[in-house]
């Protein structure tokens, strides 16, 4: 199902230094946002590199913080491929 999604939408989503001025304190506009686990991410696809079907993409947080809308859009939005051709469209297993 696929929407059309015109340009008063658009021009209602904040730019990306917008939602950084949100989201960090004024002693910090300069810092980008802290994304913890990226030491992990070699690690990660040299264990699943045998499989690429086990990987999944998921979001971590805090009940009500919005996580299961994120893993709505995740979903919809983020195939692994792999998971795709595996279980032969359904990647959601």
């Amino acid at each position: 199902n696929n929407t059309e999604i015109d340009a008063n939408y658009w021009s209602s989503v904040p730019s990306w230094d917008v939602i950084l001025n949100g989201i960090q304190s004024p002693l910090s506009t300069t810092q980008p946002p802290i994304i913890h686990g990226l030491e992990t991410c070699e690690l990660f696809q040299q264990y699943t590199s045998a499989n690429p079907s086990n990987r999944r993409i998921a979001p971590a947080g805090l009940f009500n913080t919005g996580t299961n809308y994120l893993s709505v859009l995740l979903d919809y939005n983020c195939q692994n491929p792999h998971r795709v051709a595996k279980f032969h469209g359904n990647a959601k297993r």
